[in-house]
């Protein structure tokens, strides 16, 4: 039997089909599993959709789905601070207003 704690590969397979698959009420079903590494396949999965609702992991028992959530809260917040960064140079090269 494969061990999918185990197998970075299969894991990755698994996560990116569940994303194009696109359903996102199948996937929701599994974000209690009593299983780490289907919590984690869901966490990975919401994280490729920018789903809010990541956040629910943050009070999750293994710690490595709790520090995987920090990660992917992060970067998101990166994203958008660069996002925010851009926005503020384009309004700055194109308004009168005085810094």
């Amino acid at each position: 039997m494969v061990d999918l704690t185990r197998d970075s590969n299969l894991t990755h397979a698994g996560v990116v089909a569940l994303e194009r698959i696109g359903d996102r009420q199948f996937v929701q079903q599994w974000a209690n599993d009593k299983s780490a590494a289907v919590r984690m396949a869901v966490l990975l999965v919401r994280r490729r959709w920018s789903d809010p609702r990541i956040a629910q992991f943050m009070d999750d028992a293994q710690l490595e789905i709790v520090t995987e959530t920090s990660r992917s809260i992060n970067q998101s917040v990166n994203g958008v601070r660069s996002r925010v960064r851009s926005r503020i140079t384009v309004f700055q090269a194109t308004s009168d207003f005085q810094y």
